[in-house]
């Protein structure tokens, strides 16, 4: 046994990996020549970005702890008060939670301040300080409205630290209803795209989970002098940068450069910085799983329920799902396989959001060699223009030779993906 972790540890040190490239450097010394991404504007989005990651791995990691924290103390104070076997009522519960909840806020102070000394990470100090454990003890009973409240702390960090960065002059979140317009002395030429946590309440798990990203710039004078959702709602065409945080065993930066390719960084937590782990990459063209919620099987149109109904009996693909289309995501870009939101009775648009989940996903399927498609089937999701916000679409995406495969049969069929 020992024989194979010292071929492991000394292939890791011949690798690229031992030169410990982070990702400020892996921008100016391999990028330069890229129009993208050569300009110092750019450049100062990417510090600020890996300012935000470090914060909210920081954070989502605190939370997790606290969230444990709080819950055995919660159990403890509930037996010494009602025993074992009592059924306290609603008032008794908020009762004990009252009790405690100064005792865990001191804890969550004492233990967010001390887990790590990196000055990037200062700001996530403060905002999750005086909130991890109040809110935690407010909702230990809906573990959902917890995630919603750790989303909400991830929101903010994103919008205070892009605000502060003078890069950005309008930025939509998931969370939102509306675009944040940048005050004028602070304005940039970026739009910034981005769903600050899917699936939050893995976090209360312990499982994986994550953020996306996109950004578009904009320099015409149209777009300076009158700054409104008219003029920020473009085709991923658009694009210039996207990419997806994984917070799990690691935290893993996953980041596409228009024509730059899909490139992986790992937060190193003794260093503080993102090192590269992993660069042009490209995804199988042949996949592994497929990933599609099954419970609504039967509204699917025949054309999704014949090519499942293949992927499982011929191609014997495994089925996947962890609840996160991030975690899917980083899945098939390294395995292989095709994620499908259809369009049925309930979701006659599916679920998926165009700006905030679909077009980010496009663009790195794009830089890794996969494919993405969506609408009727047939349509590039990159070249749709979506006419709100918070537009949802079917889609599917995954592996060249799986979503070709599917979007063939959509082009011999009469039925459309999305249902009218």
């Amino acid at each position: 046994m020992d024989s194979i972790f010292n071929e492991i540890f000394t292939h890791v040190l011949e690798s690229e990996v031992a030169e410990l490239v982070s990702l400020p450097e892996f921008i100016y010394f391999t990028q330069r020549d890229n129009p993208v991404s050569n300009t110092p504007e750019f450049m100062k989005v990417m510090l600020t970005l890996e300012s935000v990651v470090k914060s909210s791995s920081h954070l989502v990691r605190a939370s997790n702890i606290i969230e444990k924290r709080a819950a055995e103390d919660l159990e403890a104070q509930r037996k010494e008060m009602f025993g074992s076997e009592s059924t306290e009522s609603e008032e008794d519960k908020e009762s004990y939670i009252s009790k405690i909840s100064s005792d865990l806020l001191d804890d969550g102070e004492d233990f967010i301040c001390n887990i790590g000394s990196n000055p990037n990470l200062e700001m996530a100090k403060k905002k999750s300080c005086n909130s991890c454990a109040s809110s935690r003890t407010q909702s230990v009973f809906f573990k959902d409205e917890w995630g919603q409240t750790i989303k909400e702390r991830l929101n903010a960090v994103f919008v205070d630290y892009f605000i502060d960065s003078a890069t950005t002059s309008l930025i939509a979140s998931e969370m939102n209803k509306t675009f944040k317009l940048v005050d004028k002395g602070k304005r940039g030429n970026y739009v910034l795209f981005y769903s600050p946590l899917d699936c939050p309440y893995n976090v209360y798990y312990g499982t994986s989970c994550g953020s996306m990203f996109s950004f578009v710039k904009r320099t015409d004078y149209r777009f300076k002098q009158s700054l409104n959702k008219e003029n920020a709602l473009l085709s991923g065409e658009n694009v210039d940068c996207a990419g997806y945080v994984i917070y799990g065993c690691s935290t893993v930066l996953t980041l596409a450069i228009r024509n730059g390719g899909l490139h992986q960084f790992t937060l190193d937590a003794n260093l503080g910085m993102f090192i590269m782990t992993a660069t042009n990459m490209r995804t199988p063209t042949k996949g592994k799983i497929y990933t599609i919620n099954e419970s609504l099987a039967p509204s699917w149109n025949s054309v999704v329920t014949q090519y499942i109904e293949k992927k499982k009996k011929e191609d014997r693909l495994d089925y996947y799902q962890t609840g996160s289309v991030v975690s899917t995501l980083h899945y098939i870009i390294k395995e292989g396989g095709i994620f499908i939101d259809p369009s049925t009775e309930e979701y006659r648009h599916g679920e998926t959001q165009l700006l905030f989940a679909a077009i980010p996903m496009a663009f790195l399927m794009q830089e890794c060699g996969g494919a993405c498609y969506g609408g009727n089937g047939l349509q590039d999701v990159l070249q749709i223009y979506p006419q709100t916000l918070h537009e949802t679409i079917p889609i599917f995406f995954g592996s060249k030779e799986e979503v070709e495969g599917l979007k063939e049969l959509f082009s011999k069929s009469n039925w459309y993906f999305a249902k009218t």
